[in-house]
């Protein structure tokens, strides 16, 4: 697996990804009952996906501080991002949450948003050097 070096729009990504994420974690996990009673949305899935998002959101810095990372590390995070997309797109579509208007709202909301994330992380890692990169050029490698 190759690693890489992040460029400055990978890292901006990453740490946007980790604010909007954990962000949204405080709120789920601090309001949620006000949450669920405005959006619809069951309690427990807000509580659940908060406290993931507590997890996910501090791997997301942690990534962002690192000096090189692996590039399967960030594609995973770019696949996640596009699980979660599809995973609120089929919660609204499937009718296992009620139709309520600022429900549909906060799950599209969301899936916009990470497909967003993913695309900025996705372009940051291929703007981002592939450690050695520079020795092999040197070497005519």
């Amino acid at each position: 697996m190759s690693t890489v070096k992040p460029s400055p729009l990978l890292r901006f990504a990453l740490y946007l990804d980790a604010g909007v994420s954990g962000l949204i974690a405080v709120v789920q996990l601090l309001l949620t009952d006000l949450l669920a009673r405005l959006t619809q949305l069951p309690s427990a899935l807000l509580l659940e996906t908060g406290v993931f998002m507590v997890l996910y959101a501090g791997t997301l810095l942690w990534l962002a501080r690192r000096a090189e990372l692996r590039a399967g590390w960030v594609l995973l995070i770019v696949l996640g991002n596009l699980g979660w997309a599809l995973a609120c797109l089929a919660l609204w579509l499937s009718g296992l949450a009620p139709g309520a208007p600022l429900g549909a709202a906060y799950l599209l909301m969301q899936a916009v948003g990470v497909v967003v994330f993913a695309g900025l992380q996705y372009q940051g890692l291929a703007a981002s050097a592939q450690r050695g990169a520079d020795v092999r050029l040197r070497a005519g490698i």
